[in-house]
């Protein structure tokens, strides 16, 4: 199977999960497992708050099987520069495209992507949109604290 293909494939967490708390403060990781039903197929979730700026979030789904990055979104990154030169300077995602892996980055902020991450402050509601953009079903309730 292609790898891009993976970013279509219909996912559910691998255990049963009622909520989803995220603890907001620098340096907390979130991580879970999501399957799909053929049961071939497994990736890693990670969410990271920034070691130093609790603004700087980066949320990555990864193919286990494979190893590859399918999808990165990043908050308040640094300028990044994409191999054909474009540079990105603003909150962007990052897309598996074939012979390039992850390394394109396309701002959230573009006629493309506003609509399917329309509320980048909201941390519970970003996580919800990037779960709904890689395919994810029977997302649980997603919350924000400042502490558990």
């Amino acid at each position: 199977m292609e790898i891009e293909n993976l970013i279509k494939e219909i996912k559910y967490f691998s255990k049963k999960i009622n909520r989803i708390k995220l603890l907001r403060t620098c340096g907390f990781k979130y991580k879970d497992k999501l399957v799909n039903d053929n049961s071939k197929n497994s990736y890693n979730l990670y969410l990271n708050y920034g070691k130093i700026d609790v603004d700087k979030v980066s949320i990555t789904t990864v193919h286990n099987e494979s190893g590859k990055v399918l999808v990165r979104l990043d908050l308040n990154p640094r300028k990044h520069t994409n191999p054909d030169g474009t540079i990105v300077d603003t909150d962007h995602v990052h897309i598996y495209k074939e012979g390039y892996d992850e390394r394109f980055a396309y701002p959230l902020d573009s006629e493309e992507f506003k609509n399917i991450f329309p509320d980048k402050e909201n941390m519970a509601v970003l996580l919800k949109s990037y779960l709904d953009f890689i395919k994810t079903i029977s997302i649980p309730e997603v919350v924000e604290v400042l502490k558990f």
